[in-house]
């Protein structure tokens, strides 16, 4: 018992307010991926593979914080869900990264489309980040006129993780989680 109570002593958690952190970076690189890979032309394919790995290593380590939030505090609140929920739709955008990586061969890239999906990481990055009611200055859908349909679901996935983290950032950004 005296340890147990020296371990809580001695390391306190400060998982509540890192997640929102680790989160607001796993968006930030993950849309990096996405925008790298739909604005990309032929060259490059070592810059997408670095991207690559730091979205994939900045997902498990906010999986990892959300994991161990949820074995601390033995139950599950809607911001918990929220995260799990953003951390999903986080493996759904670097599947479509991926599959525009290598599925484009002989499209233009389309370096509008991947302006705004790194326009719109940034500032959920901030709005995440800092806790404030910063505003994203992208606009909230991309126009979807002309384009294929992997990038028509990149806006879909896009719009639904901005909503979702711009609706619940409150909750998220005091540590709830």
């Amino acid at each position: 018992v005296i340890a147990l109570l020296a371990t809580f002593l001695l390391w306190p958690s400060r998982e509540p307010s890192r997640f929102s952190d680790r989160l607001a970076k796993a968006v930030s690189a993950n849309l990096s991926y996405l925008g790298a890979s739909l604005g990309r032309g032929e060259d490059g394919e070592i810059e997408l593979e670095r991207l690559r790995r730091a979205a994939g290593l900045a997902s498990n380590n906010a999986e990892e914080v959300l994991a161990r939030l949820r074995l601390e505090k033995l139950d599950t609140s809607n911001d918990d869900r929220t995260g799990s929920t953003a951390l999903a739709l986080l493996r759904r955008v670097a599947g479509t990264a991926t599959r525009a990586r290598f599925g484009r061969a002989g499209t233009a890239p389309n370096r509008d489309l991947a302006a705004w999906v790194e326009s719109v990481g940034k500032g959920i990055e901030t709005r995440l980040g800092s806790g404030s009611d910063a505003r994203i200055d992208a606009l909230e859908v991309f126009p979807k006129h002309g384009l294929s349909l992997l990038e028509a679901d990149a806006v879909n996935q896009v719009v639904l993780l901005r909503r979702l983290l711009m609706e619940h950032a409150d909750g998220l950004t005091r540590g709830q989680v």
